[in-house]
C-alpha cells in the first residue's frame, strides 16, 4: 500500500515548492536537505540573510558546489536580470536539478550553470555519485570514487572567470566538501572575489587532515580579513555560524553584517 501510494504524495521528480519569495523548488521529500525545507525546517538561514544583504540589482556572484540551486536562485532574485549569477557543480544528477529548479523559479538569462569542478589546476578528477538521499553527500577527497566513478572535468577559478568573460565578482560562496584547500591554490589575489563565504567544519578538516591553522593561512594569503556573519573577526578555532567564513578582500568595502540581537 505504501509502494502503491507513495508516487502520488511524492513523486520521483519531487514536489514543487515555494522555499523563499519567489523561488521555487522541485523537493524529494526523502533528500536530507531537500526533506528539511520540504516540512518547512530552516537550512542555512544565517547565510540566507547574509546574501539577502549584500546582493542587490547588477551584483555577480558566484556558487561552487551549487547543489540542487538554493542558494543560488536566491542570489538571481536579488541580482535581478542586470546581474550574474554562477553555479558550479561537479555532479550530473545534482546539476539536473539544480537546472529544472532554475526553469521553475522565474527563469532568467543572468544564471550560467557550470558542469564540473574548481581546484588548483586543470585535471580530470574521479568522483561517485551521491547517495539517493544526500545530494550533497558527494566529495573529491571526502568519498571513494567507488568501481565505476564520474570522471569530473577541474578548472582554476581564474580559468573559469576568464572562459566565461565575467566581471569583478562581487561575492562567492565555496561549499566543496573538503576541496577548500586546492580551490583556494587555483585563486589569485586579482582575481578572487571581494567577499568569499568558505564552508570551514571540524570534522572535515579532520577527515582531510587540514588545521585551522592551515585553512586560515590559505584563506589571508589571498589577501582576505576573516570574520563571521555578525562582523565579529575571526581566527581559527572561531564559532562560526553555519560553518561559512566571511572572508572581506582587503581594501573592498565592508559587507552588510548581521544583526542577532537587535535592540
Amino acid at each position: 500500500l505504501v509502494r502503491m501510494l507513495s508516487p502520488w504524495f511524492a513523486p520521483t521528480k519531487g514536489v514543487l515548492c515555494d522555499v523563499d519569495d519567489g523561488v521555487r523548488m522541485w523537493l524529494n521529500p526523502d533528500d536530507d536537505i531537500e526533506g528539511a525545507l520540504y516540512r518547512g525546517k530552516d537550512y542555512e538561514t544565517h547565510t540566507l540573510e547574509f546574501l539577502r544583504r549584500n546582493l542587490n540589482p547588477g551584483r555577480v556572484a558566484v556558487f561552487a558546489g551549487a547543489n540542487s540551486g538554493l542558494h543560488m536562485l536566491l542570489a538571481a532574485k536579488l541580482v535581478g536580470e542586470t546581474g550574474i549569477v554562477v553555479g558550479i557543480e561537479p555532479q550530473p544528477g545534482s546539476l539536473w536539478r539544480a537546472l529544472r529548479n532554475v526553469h521553475e523559479s522565474q527563469p532568467r538569462a543572468n544564471v550560467l550553470l557550470v558542469s564540473g569542478g574548481l581546484g588548483a589546476g586543470e585535471a580530470i578528477v574521479p568522483m561517485a555519485e551521491h547517495k539517493p538521499n544526500h545530494a550533497g553527500w558527494a566529495s573529491f577527497v571526502l568519498r571513494s570514487p567507488v568501481k565505476y566513478p564520474y570522471q569530473i572535468q577541474v578548472l582554476r577559478y581564474d580559468a573559469l572567470i576568464q572562459r566565461l568573460r565575467l566581471p569583478p565578482v562581487d561575492l562567492m560562496l565555496l561549499d566543496v566538501e573538503g576541496y577548500e584547500l586546492e580551490v583556494f591554490r587555483g585563486m589569485s589575489p586579482e582575481t578572487a572575489p571581494a567577499i568569499l563565504l568558505a564552508e570551514v567544519h571540524d570534522t572535515v578538516l579532520r577527515m582531510t587532515e587540514t588545521t585551522h591553522q592551515q585553512y586560515f593561512d590559505a584563506i589571508t594569503g589571498l589577501g582576505y580579513d576573516t570574520w563571521t556573519m555578525d562582523g565579529t573577526p575571526a581566527k581559527p578555532g572561531s564559532s562560526i555560524l553555519d560553518n561559512n567564513l566571511v572572508c572581506v578582500k582587503k581594501g573592498c568595502s565592508a559587507p552588510n553584517w548581521l544583526r542577532l540581537n537587535p535592540e
